[in-house]
């Protein structure tokens, strides 16, 4: 187990200049978010590997969308190891969503759960910022993220709503309340994030 401790302290220290400085706890944060998130890839693909061999079937959006996250991860790891770490953190901040919400929407890779997970998902990813980016130092990458998980909050519904086929039975439910849904979800995304 001394490798894995010393493996987690070697990426966590990633484009510092002075092992054990605890004082760039942003970038030792975005390190270890990238890190776990890498893990986290590696074991939904193998995972998905398995099911796919067993099930006889073959490679689907959702597989994709691992595989993009784990290059992201790669590309983290690269930037920080040259010590690029306001550029691994926009890379984070900015991709995360891209790859699990708007990427797959616009390929028309929509499910039921989609109409009500999506939002959700943007609010949960919209927690990265919070963790890696201390504001009062790095002022216009925290706020244009903000900006930017709201604007994907906001945009999300009619997205889903346009690209999601009119065979779904959620479409039509969802279409009810997508109004109240929105402000719902805009509310959560300021109480959480204010």
């Amino acid at each position: 187990m001394n490798w894995i401790s010393q493996a987690w302290t070697f990426i966590s220290f990633l484009g510092i200049n002075k092992q054990k400085n605890y004082s760039n706890r942003t970038i030792i944060l975005s390190n270890q978010l990238n890190a776990t998130l890498l893990v986290i890839m590696l074991l939904l693909s193998v995972t998905m590997k398995v099911l796919r061999v067993v099930n006889d079937t073959s490679i689907t959006i959702a597989s994709y969308r691992l595989l993009w996250m784990m290059g992201i991860n790669i590309i983290h790891i690269i930037l920080s190891y040259n010590h690029r770490p306001n550029t691994a953190k926009f890379l984070l901040i900015f991709s995360a969503p891209l790859i699990f919400i708007v990427i797959p929407t616009f390929l028309g890779f929509i499910e039921d759960d989609s109409f009500f997970n999506y939002s959700d998902m943007i609010i949960a990813l919209s927690l990265i910022p919070q963790l890696i980016i201390k504001p009062s130092g790095n002022k216009w990458l925290y706020t244009s993220s903000m900006f930017y998980y709201l604007f994907l909050l906001i945009i999300n519904d009619d997205l889903i709503m346009f690209y999601g086929s009119d065979e779904l039975g959620a479409k039509e439910i969802y279409s009810g309340f997508k109004v109240y849904a929105e402000i719902t979800g805009i509310a959560i995304f300021l109480f959480i994030n204010s």
